[in-house]
């Protein structure tokens, strides 16, 4: 179990990547306040966190920006502040630029790889890949994926961002494309060309909306954090998005509006009483009852918690709740 600093249980902790790995206790997030979080989190490794899973043990697994590698912390490097010691580190010539983390439920770890500069004036508009259950490995690992997925229109993988598996083992991504979902990851092996299986397309919304960070909630609904243009911020709610095939914008059944000028950091998240937590650049917030919104709507948080520099949330990565509610999907 991943513990915190004072003697917090580890449920309803709430975890980010930013320049430090960002932990609130439990005490923290009953009220809104302007203090860091109570866990802090170096690497010598890491200038900045840009994502964060938490395995089934409590193990903490990082990317980072300007790595290609991925760093496992033991859950008793992570219970206090101060600069940890991975006990893992993953090295692959397939992990190029990876910016996202993402466990299935088999305890398989899948990574978005963002575009990179391939030195040839040519660029790599990004991949997915996939290592089967690495949690049995220790020391530097130079690994080969399971997979490694492309598409077969390369624009589809411009800038992967976010990454999340729905209920029924579907795998979403974020792109300047839109958000892809694919239905059946865990069947491919080796490296492959798959396109997606549907496709909801930023180019059907106003200023081509951009999703960032993405989230489901209980009932299997999709919640996106967008930003339209360069200044408008909100997040975005998709009701039953498993039957969509091809592509196109369905009309989101809630759009709350956020402050203009801050753009979404990234992370979404649900706590174990339903509430929408998110994050911006400048604070993580907490909506209650958002299963009762519908429509256009610009509610209040009810929580606030101010952060900046060394607490400031990556762009695109996860908020997590660990351990996760029941009956939510792995995020």
């Amino acid at each position: 179990m991943l513990l915190g600093a004072c003697g917090s249980s580890a449920r309803g902790e709430l975890w980010y990547a930013g320049t430090a790995l960002c932990g609130f206790t439990h005490d923290q997030l009953g009220k809104s306040n302007s203090s860091y979080p109570a866990i802090l989190v170096t690497s010598q490794s890491f200038s900045a966190f840009s994502d964060v899973a938490v395995d089934a043990n409590g193990n903490v697994w990082a990317v980072g920006v300007g790595s290609n590698e991925v760093l496992r912390f033991p859950a008793g490097a992570v219970g206090r502040s101060g600069k940890a010691t991975p006990d893992l580190v993953i090295r692959s010539a397939a992990l190029q630029s990876p910016g996202n983390l993402v466990f299935d439920k088999n305890g398989n770890l899948w990574v978005a790889n963002q575009q990179t500069d391939t030195g040839t004036g040519l660029s790599d508009f990004g991949s997915i890949i996939r290592f089967d259950r690495p949690q049995s490995l220790s020391g530097t690992q130079n690994l080969a994926p399971a997979v490694q997925i492309r598409t077969s229109s390369a624009s589809d993988l411009f800038r992967l961002g976010a990454i999340a598996f729905d209920a029924a083992g579907s795998l979403w991504v974020t792109s300047f494309a839109g958000m892809l979902r694919f239905n059946d990851p865990q069947g491919r092996s080796g490296q492959v060309t798959v396109d997606p299986d549907a496709v909801i397309a930023i180019s059907g919304y106003p200023n081509n909306v951009y999703f960032y960070a993405m989230a489901f909630d209980g009932s299997g609904a999709l919640w996106a954090a967008a930003a339209s243009g360069a200044s408008l911020n909100s997040i975005m709610k998709f009701s039953n998005p498993g039957p969509l095939s091809g592509r196109s914008s369905p009309r989101p059944v809630v759009t709350i509006a956020g402050p203009g000028d801050i753009l979404p950091a990234g992370g979404l998240a649900f706590d174990h009483n339903g509430n929408l937590w998110t994050a911006n650049g400048a604070a993580i917030l907490m909506y209650t009852r958002p299963d009762a919104l519908s429509g256009d709507v610009d509610p209040a948080p009810a929580i606030t918690l101010n952060v900046f520099n060394q607490a400031s949330p990556s762009l695109n990565a996860h908020l997590i709740f660990h351990p996760r509610p029941v009956g939510f999907p792995v995020d």
